[in-house]
């Protein structure tokens, strides 16, 4: 058997020179049927810019499969339904518990509390007696139940702090007239001529109008502050009731912030006073609760829509906001969240004053805010 020189071609190898490159035969491996060079290339889904980077297809929703546009409707109507939720929680409020004892609960509707605290520039120079002490001005709120369940006394024992009270009945915010006459005493009890007072420490005046009343409180509650050390007093709580709303006092000077026949400028000049004789005491400015009025034909009207010429209820309610945001002290928030229209007859006694059960809710509201008790 002769043997092939090692360098000699086998039999069944293509001689390459033999193949015409440029020849095309139908079956041959250049072409196949699920491949056209020719046409783009629709498999990379992509178009080429004239730098020669791709750019990606849009992507043709209506060929996506039916389980993708499920999920998709899916995830919108689950974005909507906890849109809803969110703006029913928002409108309805947190459930809250007014008392720790008691089953007193409701819904709280948006509250607007604001709270301040005193800086250590206001505390300088003031001796801490280790005791609390707090001094509550205002009329009815705390003069028309002053017994074991009034404001004062449940403030008292809820924040365990010795409380003066020293409210005036049916006194109002604001002065009837900017010069005092005698033949309306009320005027001097109101919260303008009171902390003139208690600044000033001469009470003679109001001894002189107390003497002309015939409800031995107007006397009482002078002598207490007459009589009171104000360097041991650590807050001074203020409330009014819609007094100053039924007597239909003006609301505002825009020309005048301390018009004190107004009832933001007989606040505002006020609270003003106390904070630049006494800067160590905190002072807290509770608001009135909603009640209701009547008009002069005898007709009972919500205090929360009718307007008497200077604004419904919550006109007076926002310029008790704005005196306190301005000047920096506390605001508490009574209106929103304790009286309504739909609970009106079980926490008003006649239509105006509160009962024992919303003093309930007031005190405590006041004790978990300003003393987290």
């Amino acid at each position: 058997m002769s043997k092939k020189r090692r360098n000699e071609p086998e039999d069944d190898l293509i001689d390459l020179d033999e193949v015409d490159l440029d020849e095309e035969d139908e079956d041959t491996a250049y072409r196949d049927e699920d491949i056209n060079l020719d046409e783009e290339e629709d498999d990379l889904d992509d178009e080429a810019d004239e730098d020669g980077h791709y750019k990606k297809k849009s992507i043709d929703l209506a060929n996506l499969p039916i389980w993708v546009h499920g999920i998709i409707i899916g995830i919108i109507l689950l974005i909507f339904a906890a849109s809803a939720w969110a703006l029913y929680r928002w409108n309805t409020g947190t459930k809250i518990t007014f008392s720790k004892t008691d089953d007193i609960s409701q819904y709280e509707v948006e509250r607007l509390d604001n709270v301040f605290y005193l800086t250590a520039e206001d505390l300088e120079g003031h001796e801490d007696d280790g005791v609390n002490t707090i001094l509550c001005l205002g009329n009815d709120s705390f003069t028309y139940n002053s017994g074991e369940s009034g404001l004062a006394q449940q403030i008292a024992e809820k924040t365990d702090s010795v409380v003066y009270n020293a409210g005036f009945p049916s006194s109002c915010v604001s002065v009837r007239n900017v010069v005092y006459d005698s033949s309306y005493p009320l005027d001097m009890f109101s919260f303008y001529n009171i902390t003139k007072d208690i600044v000033s420490g001469d009470f003679s005046g109001a001894l002189e109008a107390a003497g002309t009343m015939e409800d031995s409180t107007y006397y009482q509650s002078v002598d207490l502050l007459q009589n009171l050390d104000m360097s041991t007093v650590d807050m001074l709580v203020i409330m009014y009731d819609a007094q100053d709303y039924l007597n239909q006092r003006a609301g505002r000077d825009f020309n005048d912030a301390d018009n004190p026949i107004t009832f933001m400028g007989a606040y505002h000049a006020g609270i003003k006073a106390i904070r630049e004789a006494y800067p160590y005491i905190r002072i807290v400015v509770m608001s009135p609760t909603m009640c209701y009025a009547y008009t002069s034909e005898g007709q009972i009207v919500c205090g929360d829509t009718y307007d008497f010429g200077n604004g419904a209820l919550p006109t007076y309610l926002q310029h008790i906001i704005d005196t306190c945001e301005e000047l920096g002290v506390t605001f508490v928030d009574n209106y929103y969240g304790t009286v309504d229209v739909d609970n009106s007859d079980d926490l008003l006694l006649d239509n105006i004053h509160m009962n024992e059960e919303c003093i309930s809710i007031i005190a405590n509201h006041f004790a978990q805010l300003i003393f987290n008790k």
